[in-house]
């Protein structure tokens, strides 16, 4: 007997702290469906972000190729004019600028 009045009691008593406390828990149920959904859009925007990012560091790669091989032919135009200070200036000038170009590609990578 004092046993089934035990767990009769118990079952009233979690019965009545459900009863009084999911009225209070809803609005705090509902602020976390609310930024689940919120972290949910921002993970796919990181997703398509990074993959525009990819997309844009494969482009710049191969227009750095494009830009060496261009400067490569004017050297062998400049070598074949024979100006020597022009040469010169313009691998300086093309050194630096590759160098800006790798260094903003490792950037984006």
């Amino acid at each position: 007997m004092v046993i089934e009045n035990i767990s009769l009691n118990s079952s009233e008593i979690f019965s009545g702290l459900i009863e009084n406390i999911t009225p209070k828990l809803n609005p705090l149920i509902t602020i976390f469906k609310a930024l689940g959904i919120a972290l949910l859009v921002y993970v796919l925007f990181l997703i398509i972000r990074v993959f525009l990012n990819l997309k844009a560091a494969l482009r710049i790669k191969d227009i750095a190729k494009n830009v060496e091989e261009i400067n490569n032919k004017l050297d062998i135009i400049v070598n074949k004019l024979g100006s020597k200070k022009v040469q010169k200036k313009s691998e300086e000038k093309n050194v630096k600028k590759i160098k800006k170009i790798k260094s903003f590609c490792l950037f984006l990578t």
